[in-house]
């Protein structure tokens, strides 16, 4: 016979279960196997109707008595992996939807108390559990993802569980159980105190027993029932008395009900991939899994009081588009035998990754990789307000790398049709120019019928674009994280008044960089080439006590390379007409390789510069403030310039009483009025500099946030390893959920 036919079933699969030594303490772990949910022989999925309540039966007592399980005391199970042990539970209100469909299918009765609370959700044509994101199968022994593409999850239905952690056992073994139980004990009142006998009792009264395959169930009292396997290492034990069996508890330890669920979803964020997703389909899923793992975390540690939720959703951008359709790899070189492996793995990496940024340049391709982005954003949308038709919140999109990009042109409609009709525009004027007689005549036309184009409703962009290449919502935020968006703006020679969308599509736009990303660039100097100067927001360690400051308060700070050629040669101390003051070195900055608490690198250049004094400390708010122009502070690279006076000599005990170092104390207030008199009509370095920018180009709000960089991440691999280091940065997720929630 084959190995197969020889396995011993075990109704105690799904738990870790140990057989106990009671004399030398030894024990080992039950033989698992693998159990199915039983299903309804129907394959069609009904819709949901209105459960109907079986019969009333009347009551002699209000104690507890062994009847039918209702539906809120059984619990339904999951598991991620098939080769995962543990099943997972859901939530009281998932699992009470998924056991009236199961109720429905099966022709179950459905107790009145279920019916009263399930009637109102009883209309929506499917099942969804899992925060929205999976839905019931047709089998109903399933569920597979709504918004993605990926392997279904394994269910089981739970009636019996393992009492020392409540995982349900075999169902094959659970329905045999429930039936004996039912037909030996139904009626009989059911003890408060949840036992009758002990493990340390010897002598149990043996009630009933109930064979299975490879294993027997025994009931020494109406709650008292303990599982034992029949396999011959068992069997040995229990002749030497030293085998328990594994008990058994009928019911899930906590009822379902429907407020047992997470709270209504306020937010969408829409998660865009950027290059090198080809052959990768289900990465961006795993990506948005890590995100909305650790955003959940922090939700309900810091935004717990908050009445919605956020939900974060992948979009598989490239997995449908057709392109070259195959093009690209048919003319790619192969190579000789013993040099195959190595570069024809290269050419197909750099085939799947720098060639979509090549597609979206081309004219030819790039209208189907819009257009293509936009259905399936509208696409996801309209399936999520389907199952969740109460939605009434904001939509943001988290764009990587290229998906920024192309996000950006999306909510702003831009096109490079739009540059050709510039180039076409000039070259027509130049030829009207030089030409004459029936050619100017000819041109002068085209030019009229030109602008009358241009006076149409929506202009040429109208024309240009599709109806398929709008979106059915409008955008709260744009996170633009490793964005190399600022260097495709400058290429297409953006205006700067124009960086910022003056459009309702889109009313926010951060864009988040790692310092050592090799692919990202910043918004800000785009605006105004002296924006340079000004560092970037730095955003705050997931953990630190600077998160109850929001962002919108935090002053602008120069660079310090900046300051040093404000102030003078670097290494030397000058006073700076514009100021009136000294500004030196020891003023200026602190140790280049400096760390903080949290192991963060603290540089003395560009955007790898941090804060002064290097720490992540408790602050308060006069603390803070001081970082602000005209706050009294002295903070170089902040709007209030550093004193010139000299500072006072600590009074020290040989000094003590000395009349010569001391001054009254209506002398001393006289001082610091007149100094701070002086103060105030001094401006700092970074006052001047956006004196010399214009209102219109001035930020009304901060674009640049730039992340800390670590002190081990100085390596080449750490600075390629960046660009792809936002998906697990929990700075990141925190600093999204901050933005999304208290700042507004």
């Amino acid at each position: 016979m084959s190995d197969d036919t020889n396995k011993e079933k075990d109704p105690l699969e799904g738990g870790h279960i140990e057989v106990e030594s009671s004399a030398v303490g030894e024990s080992e772990d039950a033989a698992a196997m693998t159990g199915n949910v039983p299903s309804s022989p129907s394959d069609e999925t009904p819709t949901l109707e209105s459960p109907k309540p079986p019969p009333r039966m009347k009551r002699h007592s209000d104690k507890r008595v062994v009847t039918e399980l209702r539906a809120d005391e059984v619990r339904w199970f999951y598991k991620r992996q098939v080769d995962e042990t543990k099943w997972r539970p859901f939530n009281g209100a998932d699992s009470l939807l998924l056991e009236v469909r199961w109720r429905q299918k099966n022709d179950v009765p459905i107790d009145f108390k279920t019916v009263e609370q399930v009637a109102q959700l009883c209309k929506r044509p499917t099942v969804v559990v899992l925060d929205g994101l999976y839905k019931l199968s047709e089998t109903g022994t399933e569920v597979t993802p709504i918004f993605w593409s990926d392997t279904a999850l394994e269910l089981r239905r739970g009636t019996w569980f393992l009492a020392e952690n409540f995982q349900p056992i075999n169902p094959e073994y659970a329905i045999q159980i429930e039936e004996h139980h039912l037909k030996h004990f139904r009626g009989q009142v059911i003890p408060e105190t949840g036992h009758v006998f002990f493990d340390k009792d010897t002598k149990k009264l043996i009630l009933t027993e109930l064979k299975l395959e490879n294993s027997y169930a025994r009931w020494n009292s109406v709650v008292d029932v303990n599982l034992y396997s029949t396999s011959a290492k068992n069997r040995f034990l229990r002749y030497l008395s030293l085998s328990k069996g594994a008990a058994l508890v009928r019911g899930y330890k906590e009822a379902a009900c429907l407020t047992d669920c997470p709270k209504p979803i306020g937010h969408i964020i829409f998660v865009i991939h950027g290059i090198g997703q080809k052959g990768y389909e289900g990465l961006i899923a795993k990506h948005t899994d890590n995100l909305r793992d650790v955003a959940d975390t922090y939700y309900e540690k810091h935004f717990d009081k908050e009445k919605t939720r956020p939900i974060f959703l992948p979009v598989e951008w490239r997995a449908k588009l057709t392109l070259d359709n195959g093009l690209t790899d048919n003319i790619t070189l192969r190579c000789m035998e013993a040099m195959r492996n190595a570069l024809n793995t290269m050419r197909n990496a750099l085939n799947s990754t720098a060639m979509d940024i090549m597609y979206y340049q081309s004219p030819l391709y790039r209208q189907e990789i819009v257009g293509g982005m936009t259905r399936v954003l509208n696409q996801m949308y309209d399936t999520f307000v389907e199952y969740n038709p109460d939605f009434n919140g904001q939509v943001s999109f988290f764009a990587h790398s290229l998906g920024s990009v192309m996000a950006y042109d999306i909510l702003t409609g831009w096109s490079p049709l739009l540059l050709y009709d510039q180039f076409v525009t000039h070259m027509i004027a130049k030829h009207i120019a030089e030409a004459e007689g029936d050619n100017r005549q000819i041109l002068e036309q085209l030019q009229e019928a030109r602008a009358q184009i241009h006076n149409l409703e929506g202009g040429l962009e109208a024309i240009l674009q599709s109806s398929d290449d709008r979106l059915k919502f409008k955008v709260a935020n744009l996170f633009c994280v490793g964005s190399p968006l600022a260097v495709f703006l400058a290429m297409r020679g953006q205006e700067a008044i124009n960086v910022i969308p003056k459009t309702e599509d889109v009313q926010r736009i951060y864009n988040i960089f790692h310092p050592a990303d090799p692919v990202a660039y910043r918004l800000e100097p785009l605006i105004h080439a002296d924006y340079r100067h000004i560092r970037p927001v730095k955003i705050h360690h997931y953990n630190s006590s600077k998160l109850k400051f929001p962002y919108s308060s935090m002053p602008m700070e120069m660079h310090k390379r900046s300051l040093r050629k404000v102030s003078g040669k670097k290494g030397s101390s000058k006073k700076d007409p514009e100021m009136g003051n000294i500004v030196t070195n020891a003023e200026i900055g602190v140790d280049a390789t400096k760390a903080n608490e949290h192991g963060e690198r603290e540089d003395d250049d560009d955007e790898l510069d941090d804060d002064d004094d290097g720490s992540d400390s408790e602050s308060t708010p006069d603390s803070s403030m001081r970082h602000h122009p005209g706050s009294g502070g002295s903070s170089p690279r902040s709007g209030t310039p550093v004193s010139d006076a000299p500072a006072p000599s600590s009074k020290r005990w040989w000094n003590f009483g000395s009349k010569s170092s001391e001054k009254s104390l209506v002398e001393t207030a006289k001082d610091v009025v007149a100094e701070g008199a002086e103060i105030v009509k001094k401006i700092s370095p970074l006052e001047t500099l956006l004196e010399g920018i214009t209102h219109d180009l001035k930020l009304e709000r901060r674009l640049d946030y730039s992340l800390r960089q670590g002190l081990t991440e100085v390596s080449y691999w750490s600075v390629l390893k960046s660009h792809f280091t936002y998906w697990t940065h929990h700075d990141i997720i925190m600093f999204v959920l901050t933005q999304l929630y208290e700042e507004h």
